[in-house]
């Protein structure tokens, strides 16, 4: 749960592949000088860490940055509505070489 949250929460990956970087290999040399076979004890440990620790964190991640990239494509959706909206009133507005110089605005003629 708190590897989804920092994942959703932190803006920065180093920070956390710092932490599960250093959390390997302190398990690693821990699990090397302990009893004569450490080989399950550290696929133990790896398996913990990836599945407890960096999938949720991975999880948070993807899920903030779907969130971000939605945020933007309706902020961009409504720029380019405002853009049209305007470009569309000062289609009214147009003068070509054979129109009269009048504007068309929701306040009237000009």
């Amino acid at each position: 749960m708190f590897a989804l949250l920092l994942g959703l929460r932190s803006p920065r990956a180093a920070p956390a592949a710092l932490c599960f970087a250093a959390v390997g290999c302190a398990g690693t040399a821990k699990t090397a000088l302990m009893g004569p076979d450490p080989v399950p004890g550290w696929l133990v440990l790896m398996g913990t860490l990836l599945f407890l620790c960096v999938l949720p964190w991975l999880g948070g991640r993807y899920w903030r940055q779907s969130r971000a990239l939605t945020a933007a494509g309706w902020l961009r959706a409504a720029r380019l509505e405002e853009e049209q909206r305007l470009t569309g009133s000062a289609r009214g507005c147009a003068s070509g070489p054979g129109s009269p110089r009048t504007c068309t605005t929701p306040w009237g003629t000009n």
